[in-house]
């Protein structure tokens, strides 16, 4: 099957999707959960898909039919590598993404790309627990926002800690004061420079 046949046929969501794999030098996505949690991402600020439509409360939070769909397409036109685990393109399947980045704005492709930057080295309690206090209102059916709540403050200073967000995020995210998120995030690394804000 020739590339502009297979983007002719393809959705938004499929395109979007073949994008963000080729993003960060066609870096694997971990598996289903970092791809349904960077599509929603994506989705809340694309046009070109609707967070609100495509995503429905699920047991791990933001869960998409549709995303699944898209993979399962993409995959059956060979646009993957077979896989033990997470999702790589295949060489065809680089071909098509790159020629389907042309289909968007520069804004759009650097969007996706931060994106994928942001999220995908996370560990699954990370992202969990980024996601559901950055986006609550579909983590509500989630079998893991218990345990992930009560890992919160933990969570918080890793992901300072990794540089992934500010000091006012992590107070936001960790439910505590800034003097003791502070305290903890100098305990957990002496070398880190911390300025009052």
């Amino acid at each position: 099957m020739k590339i502009e046949d297979i983007l002719e046929d393809a959705s938004p969501l499929v395109k979007i999707t073949l994008v963000l794999l080729f993003m960060k030098n066609k870096e694997k996505i971990q598996g289903k959960l970092w791809l349904q949690k960077e599509l929603y991402m994506i989705a809340k600020k694309l046009e070109a898909l609707s967070a609100e439509e495509l995503y429905e409360a699920h047991y791990f939070g933001q869960f998409s039919e549709s995303a699944e769909v898209a993979v399962e397409q993409i995959a059956m036109l060979g646009l993957l590598e077979p896989r033990k685990s997470g999702f790589n393109l295949s060489k065809f399947g680089e071909e098509v993404a790159e020629e389907a980045k042309k289909q968007f704005s520069p804004e759009s492709i650097q969007f996706i790309g931060e994106v994928k930057e942001f999220l995908n080295d996370l560990e699954e309690d990370e992202l969990l627990g980024y996601i559901y206090n950055a986006y609550p209102e579909l983590a509500e059916n989630s079998v893991k926002k218990d345990i992930i709540n009560q890992k919160r403050v933990e969570i918080a200073v890793q992901l300072f800690l990794k540089d992934k967000i500010s000091l006012g995020k992590a107070v936001e995210i960790a439910g505590i004061d800034r003097i003791n998120l502070i305290e903890l995030i100098k305990e957990r690394n002496s070398t880190v420079e911390m300025y009052a804000e």
